[in-house]
């Protein structure tokens, strides 16, 4: 389950007392402090739940030893990997009992979350399981951990926009693994899938929930750097961002040469950049993904840290992008397992989907119901996808089941 705590940006209105230095007579204003960029976020409070997760992230990394980082899996090592990830897959099992709210803390962006090894590990494995099922034809087993891997995966979307990417990549890799073998699972199975996939959309967290952490990312990326620039150690930065962002940093080691008030404008004005791209994205999520319209991109002009916005802020606009595809395949497996297991049973098929939930059956790029088309005992189902187009389940991005 997921819990929704009430948590946003803290509205500050701190008054500084002005400062006067005393120089040979002269009284002269001091300049400008600066500023705190994340004085206003509020933590989440915690909770065991959250709390069970960092301890299998943990769990996993010391089982798992020098395969944490492994990115060549022999058919043994995943066997082993699986092996090594039980005692963490434990943990999140019993996570399940409590309510769950991630609970994040933005870190500089040359130093992420290190428990997302972890969680990167334990998502695999739990794909390797669902192929081993599938392989075996132990199709209850099967559900069993795609139950699993949806729970995990909607858990971690709740982070920023790099969590939500892991939750929703691994939870595609066994969806695509598990779907595609629809025909051969039993009616039980099928609903028991079904059932899943309706519990983890409905307690999933909101859009706006990952968007709050991606601003404090971004707000902690602005702070970062501006603390490496008055410490004179931006080395690490260098380094990590390579060769594209040089003039940005060049600009940087210029203004160390110019007034202190014009430094702080420039950290002012790159945070107040990050603050309006989280807003424009809020605005973007209380709209249904069918009314989402491109926007101009802002061009370079006089912002001299726009190298800097190009990779620290665009991983919102991803997610936002990742989520409403996450919603779309998701609610279409949903409502194909229902149908497929009622012509298990040799049922009727409905007419339409509307004994279905409204937020089930909505196409998120139409905004009208998935379409739905019953042929005696089969059936036609698929969505529009992202260029918004009925061409009848055959686009380039075909949104049907993919067993038909």
């Amino acid at each position: 389950m997921h819990s929704r705590g009430n948590h946003g940006w803290r509205a500050l209105a701190a008054a500084v007392p002005a400062i006067a230095v005393v120089v040979m007579g002269c009284a002269r204003e001091a300049p400008p402090p600066f500023p705190d960029h994340l004085a206003g976020y509020l933590n989440e409070s915690p909770n065991a739940a959250f709390s069970l997760y960092l301890e299998a992230a943990r769990q996993a990394e010391a089982d798992a030893g020098s395969s944490i980082a492994r990115v060549n899996w022999t058919p043994d090592r995943k066997k082993a990997a699986i092996a090594a990830a039980e005692k963490a897959i434990a943990l999140l099992d019993k996570a399940s009992g409590s309510d769950f709210e991630f609970v994040y803390s933005p870190t500089s962006p040359i130093t992420p979350h290190a428990e997302r090894r972890g969680w990167r590990f334990i998502a695999r494995t739990l794909v390797w399981r669902i192929e081993d099922a599938v392989r075996g034809q132990n199709f209850s087993q099967a559900a069993k951990d795609f139950d699993r891997l949806v729970r995990f995966g909607t858990n971690l979307s709740g982070g920023d926009a790099i969590d939500a990417n892991l939750g929703y990549s691994v939870i595609r890799e066994g969806r695509d693994v598990l779907w595609s073998a629809f025909p051969l699972l039993s009616p039980d199975d099928l609903r028991k899938i079904h059932a899943s996939i309706v519990k983890a959309l409905g307690d999933a967290p909101p859009p706006h929930t990952t968007l709050r952490h991606d601003r404090a990312a971004m707000l902690k990326a602005v702070s970062s750097l501006q603390e490496a620039f008055l410490a004179g150690d931006l080395a690490p930065y260098r380094e990590a961002l390579g060769k594209p962002v040089a003039p940005a940093f060049d600009y940087l080691d210029s203004l160390r040469k110019k007034p202190v008030s014009e430094q702080v404008s420039y950290f002012e004005r790159f945070a107040r950049e990050a603050n309006a791209e989280a807003d424009r994205l809020n605005h973007q999520a209380a709209l249904a993904p069918h009314l989402w319209q491109e926007e101009k991109k802002q061009a370079e002009g006089e912002r001299p840290w726009f190298r800097f916005a190009n990779h620290y802020f665009r991983n919102g606009e991803l997610f936002l992008t990742e989520w409403a595809e996450h919603q779309a395949w998701m609610r279409l497996m949903a409502i194909d397992a229902a149908l497929l297991a009622r012509v298990k049973d040799k049922q009727n098929l409905p007419a339409d989907l509307t004994a279905l939930r409204d937020w089930l059956r909505a196409d998120p790029y139409s905004g009208r119901d998935f379409v739905y088309v019953p042929q005696g005992a089969d059936y036609r189902l698929y969505g529009v996808g992202p260029d918004r187009k009925d061409d009848f389940g055959a686009a380039k991005v075909d949104m049907s089941p993919p067993w038909k």
